[in-house]
């Protein structure tokens, strides 16, 4: 009788945990999907095809599953802040602002995701209020990443500085978006939100692509064809779905901590899969970053190893 609650908490736990690691892993290999794409297909255009089969994908399936869709004007509009904020601005300020640095400083900047949105969520959400102690975890686990990442031979410069700008701009448009998702008080389907998310934030990337007619420069082979069909239902569809279920779990700032796990799994996937060598300074990182996730969550993996001992001992 006693194994039932057992099972329970461990169910529990296990399927937030399954979702965060698949996030975590697919979102790690969207960085090379995207860098092996922009060799065919420009920014724009490959966002703009990315994200209209990722929602098309979802749309198919809601049909299929007969999914409760709201189109009143309220989740209209919460879907396209969401969308735009997202899929829309948050990419295409990224993707600028890789033209003037480079993708490792962009990641590193990137880390900067949990401080802001533990500040917009200190003032804008409910419970979700940093203290000291959270402030100094995620402090660290940023150190953490930046350890890892960082390039001695980074030279600072206008273009460097306004990269890095741009970046930081695309940086709290995510943070943004995700405070709108986690505000919102009504009930939302996450598949229905991502579906109509992509596709906003898709027209906007077509838009745009078609004004400056970017299109023109767009190869179709099967490299451009893999990648953008990778990130449009891999790297958009399913991740995004994913997120924004989790989103209904979890808090907010604990969930943008997955800009300090990518490039952990980034680098356990290139040392398993692809022979690359697994750095002193990579694992020095690595530790940084789990000594900060722990210290944010103490007092949660405390308890969970006194329930693990207790139920040991009897």
């Amino acid at each position: 009788m006693k194994s039932k609650p057992h099972t329970d908490f461990f169910t529990k736990i296990n399927k937030n945990y399954i979702l965060y690691i698949v996030l975590c892993i697919i979102w790690s290999t969207t960085w090379s999907a995207i860098k092996l794409g922009l060799e065919d297909t420009p920014p724009s255009v490959g966002l703009a095809l990315r994200f209209i089969i990722g929602a098309s994908v979802l749309l198919v399936y809601i049909v299929f599953t007969r999914r409760k869709i709201h189109l009143d004007k309220y989740y209209l509009f919460f879907y396209f802040l969401v969308g735009i904020f997202n899929a829309g601005f948050s990419y295409y300020l990224t993707y600028k602002g890789m033209e003037h640095i480079p993708s490792s400083l962009s990641s590193i900047l990137w880390t900067s995701l949990p401080l802001v949105v533990g500040i917009l969520s200190h003032f804008l959400v409910k419970d979700e209020r940093l203290n000291w102690v959270k402030l100094t975890a995620i402090l660290i686990s940023t150190a953490g990443v930046i350890n890892i990442l960082s390039d001695d031979k980074l030279i600072v410069n206008e273009n460097v500085f306004a990269g890095s700008l741009i970046t930081l701009v695309a940086v709290l448009c995510g943070a943004i978006s995700g405070v709108i998702a986690k505000k919102w008080k009504k009930s939302y389907d996450p598949v229905v939100l991502t579906a109509f998310s992509l596709g906003f934030g898709g027209l906007f990337h077509l838009i745009n692509s078609l004004i400056f007619n970017t299109w023109a420069k767009f190869t179709i082979s099967p490299l451009s064809i893999a990648s953008v069909l990778y990130l449009g239902i891999f790297g958009s569809a399913i991740v995004f779905s994913i997120y924004y279920q989790l989103l209904k779990e979890i808090s907010l700032i604990k969930l943008a901590f997955i800009t300090f796990i990518t490039p952990i799994t980034a680098s356990l996937i290139g040392w398993g899969l692809l022979n690359e060598t697994f750095t002193l300074r990579e694992t020095a990182g690595i530790f940084i970053i789990f000594t900060g996730l722990f210290l944010y969550d103490r007092k949660k993996y405390i308890k969970f190893f006194k329930k693990i001992i207790k139920r040991k001992n009897g």
